[in-house]
C-alpha cells in the first residue's frame, strides 16, 4: 500500500466522522439505550476502581475476549498507536506510542499487569512481557496509551495493559478447544462454582497450549496456565477476592533469519540450540470495605515469583545463557472519598504502594570469542529492591458538564546491588562493584474532560517517569559506570475527543486522539549491542479508531496512526543525528475489519493489517519496506451456546516479516508465516 493511500483513507474516515458529529439529522434515535450503554462502558485501569469511559481525561482501549486469539500480541493489534513484533513462540518485543523498543527499554517502558497488580517487578522487567499473561482467563484488556495516571509509576511511561478476570461471581462457564497449523494447540476451561447463595464462590481456568512443529525448523513450544479465582463478603461493607496465577513454559526457540523472501532461507534456524524456559506464580487479595460518608478504602497484598532461562540467540554468535529470577512482596492501597455534588471537589484517591523484591541474574557463555563476547561467567549478581510511593488524586467539577482532574505521584526506589563475580573489566562488558542506588521522581498529572452532549473532549498533560532497570546498571558495557544512568522521564500532552450516535439501529462510535511527547535521560541498546544513556527522543502523533453499524448485519471499524518518533541528540559512535527517525518506528500503521452477520448464528470477519515502512538502524540507512496482511475469520453458533470458528491468516499468502531488524553490520528477520490456519470450537454454560 502506498502512502498517499493511507493517507487518502486517513483523510476520508476523519472527514466522515466530522461530517456525523457536527451535521447528523434531528431525529429520534430508536437505538439510544444501547448506544449510552457503549458510551457509558465501566473501566477500571483509570483509577483502580470503577468508573465510566466517557468521563476518562484521555485515551483508553478496551478489547473484548476473543477465542479466535491464539497469542495476545493479536488482540492489541487492533489498537491504534500499538505496534507488536512477534519472535519466536510466546516471544516479542512493543511498541506503544514508542518504536519498538528492545533491552531494558523495551522492558520498562510499558507497564503490564494482571487486574491492577504488575506482572514483573518494576525493575525486573522483561521485554517478553505478554508470556506472562492469562488472556484465555480475562474478560477483556485495558489499554492506556502515553503516562499513566497518578496511581500507576515505574514502567507506565508509555503505555500499559491491564488483563481484566471476570469476577467470581460470574456464573458462566466455558471450555475451548483450538487446532492449527504447524501443530499449534491450546485447550482452554474456565470453571464457576455458580454457588446461589453467594457466600463464597470459585472460578478456576487451566489452559495447555502449544507448537508441536513449528513454521521454523527445531521450534515450538508448550506452556500451561493456570488462574484460580475466590470471592467471599465480610459483612455487609466488605468484599474480597483471591487470586492465584501460575504460567510455565518450555521452548525450543527459532532466532534470527537472513531472509524472510526465500522460503528455504526463512524457515532454516540456524540457532537449533536455543531455547527459553520460564515460570512464574503470583497471589493477590483484594479486600474492599464501604465506610460512612461515601468513603472506600482497599487494599491488596500481594506475592510474584519469576523464574527463567534463555539462551541469548540475538547477540551475534556468542549465544551466552542468562538466568535471571526474582521474589517480590508488596501491598497496593487507596482511599476514595466522593463528595456531594455541591463541593468543590467531587472524588479524592490517595493511597501509599509498598514492594520489596530480591532478584538474580547471571549470564554464562560457552562458545568461543566473539565480537568482544568472552566465554566464561559475563554477569553473577544479586539485587535487593526497595520501592514506597505515594500518590493522590482529585476530580474538580468544571460546571455542570465539565471536569479537571489533578495528580501527583511521588516514588522512590533503592537497590543494593552485590556482584558475585570479579569487579572491573571482562571483554566488552564491565561489572561493577557492590553498591547501592536510589532514585527520587515526581510524576504531576492534570486533565480535563467536558462532555457536551454524547460527544467528550478531553485533554491531559502528564510527566511519566521509571527507574532504570536493574540490567541497566548493572548489566554494563566496557567504559559505563551506573553513576551516568538517571530515571527516564516523559513529558506528554494529548487532545482528543469520543463519542457515538447512530438514528434507528445504526452505531457510530469514535475516539481520535493528538499526542506530543519529549522524553530525556533515554537508555538504550544501539545495533551494535552498546548502551546509549542519556539520549533525548521526540513523539507525535495522530490516532483514530472508528466503529460503524450502517446496518443491523453489518460492523465497520478502522484504526489509523500517524506518528513521528524521532531523535532529539546527536550521537557520533553509532550515527545517531538530531531529528532523524528512531529505528523500528512505523510512521503509518492502520487495521480495517468488516464483520458481516447474515443471520443472529454466523458471521464472516475480514481483516486488513498495514504496516509501513520503517527504517532498522540509527544511522536511517536500511529500511524495511511494510506490509499488508488480509485475515479471514468465520464463525457460527451450531447448537445452543456452541460455537465453531475457523481463522484464516495471511490470506494473501504475503512473505513479510513479522519483525526486521539491522544488527551487527547485517540485516536480519523474523519471517512471517505463509498462509496457516485454526479451527476452534467454544462450549458455553
Amino acid at each position: 500500500m502506498q502512502p498517499f493511500c493511507f493517507l487518502k483513507l486517513f483523510f476520508i474516515a476523519a472527514c466522515y466522522m466530522a461530517t456525523l458529529i457536527f451535521w447528523s439529522p434531528d431525529e429520534v434515535w430508536a437505538d439510544e439505550a444501547h448506544e449510552e450503554l457503549m458510551l457509558q462502558r465501566l473501566i477500571v485501569t483509570g483509577k483502580r476502581s470503577e468508573s465510566f469511559k466517557q468521563n476518562m481525561p484521555g485515551n483508553i482501549s478496551v478489547i473484548n475476549e476473543d477465542e479466535t486469539f491464539i497469542h495476545p500480541v493479536d488482540a492489541l493489534a487492533v489498537v491504534p498507536g500499538v505496534m507488536m513484533h512477534r519472535g519466536s513462540g510466546v516471544e516479542h518485543l512493543t511498541s506503544i506510542r514508542s518504536p519498538v523498543l528492545v533491552g531494558g527499554a523495551g522492558a520498562g517502558s510499558f507497564l503490564f499487569m494482571e487486574d491492577g497488580i504488575a506482572f514483573r517487578a518494576a525493575g525486573f522487567s522483561n521485554v517478553n512481557a505478554l508470556l506472562d499473561a492469562q488472556n484465555e482467563h480475562s474478560e477483556r484488556l485495558e489499554v492506556i496509551r502515553g503516562p499513566g495516571a497518578a496511581m500507576y509509576g515505574s514502567n507506565a511511561v508509555h503505555g500499559l495493559v491491564n488483563f481484566i478476570a471476570p469476577s467470581p461471581y460470574d456464573p458462566t462457564s466455558n471450555v475451548q478447544a483450538r487446532l492449527g497449523s504447524y501443530g499449534r494447540y491450546r485447550f482452554t476451561t474456565n470453571m464457576s462454582s455458580q454457588n446461589d447463595s453467594y457466600e463464597k464462590v470459585y472460578r478456576l481456568g487451566v489452559t495447555f497450549s502449544g507448537e508441536t512443529e513449528g513454521y521454523r525448523a527445531a521450534s515450538g513450544f508448550d506452556q500451561q496456565k493456570l488462574k484460580f479465582q475466590s470471592g467471599w463478603k465480610g459483612g455487609a461493607d466488605t468484599d474480597y477476592r483471591l487470586v492465584i496465577s501460575a504460567n510455565h513454559l518450555e521452548q525450543e526457540t527459532a532466532g534470527y533469519a537472513t531472509s524472510y523472501r526465500d522460503k528455504q532461507l526463512a524457515k532454516k534456524n540456524t540457532d537449533d540450540n536455543a531455547f527459553r524456559n520460564a515460570e512464574s506464580f503470583r497471589a493477590a487479595l483484594y479486600a474492599e470495605k464501604k465506610l460512612s460518608g461515601n468513603r472506600t478504602l482497599r487494599l491488596t497484598p500481594y506475592i510474584r515469583y519469576h523464574d527463567m532461562r534463555f539462551l541469548m540467540h540475538f547477540l551475534a554468535s556468542a549465544d551466552p545463557e542468562e538466568t535471571n529470577r526474582h521474589y517480590s512482596v508488596g501491598v497496593q492501597s487507596a482511599f476514595t472519598q466522593k463528595f456531594d455534588a455541591s463541593e468543590s471537589l467531587s472524588e479524592l484517591v490517595y493511597g501509599l504502594d509498598v514492594e520489596a523484591t530480591e532478584g538474580e541474574l547471571t549470564q554464562i557463555q560457552t562458545r568461543p570469542a566473539q565480537f568482544g563476547f568472552l566465554p566464561g561467567v559475563q554477569y553473577d549478581y544479586t539485587v535487593k529492591a526497595e520501592t514506597f510511593a505515594g500518590f493522590v488524586h482529585g476530580e474538580i467539577p468544571m460546571g455542570k458538564t465539565a471536569l479537571m482532574t489533578i495528580g501527583l505521584r511521588g516514588e522512590h526506589t533503592a537497590y543494593a546491588y552485590k556482584n558475585e563475580t570479579s569487579d572491573g573489566a571482562f571483554g566488552r562488558f564491565f561489572r561493577p562493584a557492590d553498591r547501592d542506588d536510589d532514585f527520587q521522581t515526581w510524576s504531576p498529572k492534570l486533565g480535563w474532560v467536558n462532555k457536551i452532549g454524547k460527544q467528550t473532549f478531553f485533554a491531559n498533560l502528564t510527566r511519566g517517569h521509571r527507574a532504570p532497570q536493574t540490567t541497566d546498571l548493572y548489566r554494563l558495557r566496557n567504559g559505563q559506570t551506573p553513576e551516568t544512568i538517571k530515571a527516564e522521564q516523559i513529558d506528554s500532552f494529548e487532545i482528543g475527543m469520543r463519542g457515538g450516535m447512530g438514528p434507528s439501529a445504526r452505531l457510530f462510535s469514535y475516539e481520535i486522539a493528538i499526542y506530543k511527547m519529549q522524553k530525556k535521560h533515554f537508555h538504550f541498546r544501539d545495533s551494535n549491542n552498546e548502551n546509549v544513556s542519556n539520549g533525548k527522543t521526540s513523539h507525535e502523533g495522530l490516532e483514530l479508531d472508528v466503529q460503524f453499524s450502517p446496518s443491523q448485519n453489518l460492523t465497520l471499524s478502522s484504526q489509523l496512526t500517524y506518528a513521528l518518533h524521532s531523535y532529539d541528540f546527536s550521537h557520533t559512535p553509532n550515527g545517531i543525528v538530531k531529528g532523524s527517525d528512531i529505528d523500528t518506528a512505523p510512521r503509518r500503521l492502520g487495521n480495517f475489519s468488516a464483520i458481516w452477520r447474515p443471520d443472529d448464528v454466523s458471521s464472516v470477519k475480514l481483516t486488513w493489517q498495514y504496516t509501513g515502512k520503517y527504517y532498522t538502524d540509527e544511522r536511517n540507512n536500511n529500511d524495511y519496506p511494510g506490509h499488508d496482511l488480509v485475515d479471514l475469520t468465520l464463525a457460527r453458533e451450531i447448537t445452543d451456546g456452541a460455537f465453531l470458528s475457523l481463522r484464516v491468516m495471511n490470506l494473501f499468502n504475503e512473505k513479510y516479516a513479522k519483525r526486521a531488524d539491522f544488527a551487527f553490520g547485517n540485516a536480519r528477520y523474523f519471517p512471517g508465516e505463509q498462509r496457516h490456519f485454526s479451527l476452534g470450537l467454544k462450549k458455553v454454560f
